[in-house]
């Protein structure tokens, strides 16, 4: 049975979410200042033009938040951008949130249409309990998602992942390609984790790694879910007795017969890894990690 330290792991992936505000101009003609409407009489003039819009929402709720008496027409802009697929605007709405419960509802939303910043969000929201039950090895999926899209901190998450087995067996030179990947894009924090991990391995290890993560290149959405997907139910198939192999995120034959046969105990026929069984693992692993 593998055993998660999740009190290592919290401390690790501490996180602050920080979102840029944009700056606005103000419209002159050749001759004299001209006078810029109110933004609230901007955001109704823009809906009455196309209601379906949601980039141009989105722009304009940006616009009004810049006034904080404007928040609440700028939320409901926020809102029907969002309802309308926007994921940057879901993301905008999370962090606007006091509770956070709420802010796990658009951060979903957002995660879901694959905004990278929401995956993070709600990936260290689910390894810490924040807003929603603590489930590791499922917010780690989502930090997987982020961090093969680019996301630096969510990299540095997937190394100390790997390197300190929440996933079942550590697997440190995983860890250590994902810490190398995180600090080329820029997190300078990775280096003390990555000199601590080096030490543990040997430098033929350490070679490959470096090779794998100058190589590295950014993941289409796609697969990086299909991979994320596989990693958690390699682990919590392990976790309830079914032999997957490594929680690697590779499936192979073992992987294979490990969801057969979890398919067939739970009666759900013949088939992969559906939203149905990933929906049952989540619900396995809450009763076991009680």
């Amino acid at each position: 049975m593998f055993r998660v330290n999740c009190g290592r792991w919290a401390i690790a992936c501490a996180l602050v979410l920080a979102v840029a505000n944009l700056s606005g101009c103000t419209a002159k003609s050749n001759q004299k200042v001209t006078t810029v409407a109110e933004p609230e009489v901007q955001a109704e003039a823009m809906v009455q033009a196309d209601p379906v819009d949601a980039d141009a929402q989105y722009v304009l709720a940006l616009d009004l938040l810049k006034s904080e008496k404007n928040k609440a027409t700028a939320t409901r802009w926020l809102e029907s951008a969002a309802m309308q697929g926007h994921g940057e605007a879901a993301f905008k709405l999370g962090g606007l949130q006091d509770e956070p419960s709420r802010q796990v509802e658009w951060y979903s939303m957002a995660a879901a249409v694959g905004q990278v910043d929401a995956q993070y969000a709600l990936g260290d929201a689910y390894l810490n309990g924040r807003g929603t039950a603590k489930e590791p090895a499922w917010g780690l999926s989502w930090l997987e998602r982020s961090a093969r899209a680019g996301h630096a901190k969510a990299q540095f998450a997937m190394g100390v992942a790997m390197a300190t087995g929440m996933t079942g067996t550590p697997q440190r030179q995983e860890g250590l390609v994902w810490l190398l990947i995180a600090q080329k894009n820029g997190l300078a924090h990775a280096a003390p984790v990555i000199s601590t991990l080096k030490a543990r391995l040997t430098q033929t290890t350490i070679n490959q790694s470096v090779e794998r993560a100058e190589a590295w290149v950014n993941e289409p959405a796609g697969d990086a879910e299909s991979r994320a997907l596989i990693r958690f139910a390699q682990y919590a198939l392990g976790r309830m007795g079914f032999d997957a192999g490594l929680a690697d995120g590779i499936s192979g034959d073992r992987t294979e017969a490990a969801v057969q046969a979890f398919r067939k105990d739970r009666g759900l026929g013949e088939g992969g890894v559906s939203g149905r069984m990933l929906d049952i693992l989540r619900e396995r692993l809450a009763i076991f990690n009680r």
